[in-house]
């Protein structure tokens, strides 16, 4: 048995496919996963399986939720050693200048090309932006709100789909996830 986090795609945003998260534990108790825990409206799941192949685990999750909720996000997951990595390889530092909210990692399906890379950091905008291997950092220096660096652009640059979660979120997972706060990595 392994802990995965599954990162929903765009449920819950401006009361569009909105999902209970007392449903999607019972989707995941469903499919024989325990100690499934959720987390915030916006679509994290944590969850003990056994691990198959993640793609074939990526979609019997995302067929899962459709024929049971009626509604397919995308998911990407990331075992919580995974998520230390990524919050590892964060390029900016937060100083009291430099707040978490305003920091967001892109969980990204794959490791976009460089040439894709490129495409996306010559996005003209305020935000600072570095992708390291699957993960796309992004600073929001004028708040996340007036950003015109959307997920749809993200994508489309980069070639492979990506769910954002902001530096707390990111930071409460590990928490959660943390072998010596009790739960299991």
């Amino acid at each position: 048995m392994g802990v995965l986090i599954a990162f929903l795609r765009g449920i819950n945003v401006g009361g569009h496919r909105k999902i209970r998260m007392a449903d999607l534990k019972q989707v995941h108790a469903g499919m024989g996963h325990t100690k499934v825990v959720t987390y915030l409206q916006s679509g994290n799941v944590i969850f003990e399986c056994d691990e198959s192949a993640r793609p074939v685990l990526i979609r019997e999750i995302e067929d899962a939720y459709e024929s049971n909720l009626g509604v397919r996000p995308t998911v990407i997951l990331r075992s919580p050693a995974e998520l230390r990595v990524t919050a590892a390889a964060c390029p900016f530092s937060l100083t009291p200048h430099r707040e978490a909210k305003f920091l967001h990692a892109v969980l990204l399906s794959g490791r976009p090309a460089p040439e894709a890379v490129e495409s996306l950091l010559a996005h003209d905008g305020p935000e600072e932006k570095q992708v390291v291997n699957d993960a796309l950092y992004i600073y929001c220096t004028q708040g996340s709100g007036n950003t015109k660096l959307t997920l749809p652009l993200i994508e489309r640059r980069l070639g492979v789909n990506g769910t954002a979660r902001n530096w707390n979120t990111v930071t409460k997972l590990l928490e959660l996830t943390n072998p010596q706060a009790g739960a299991q990595s």
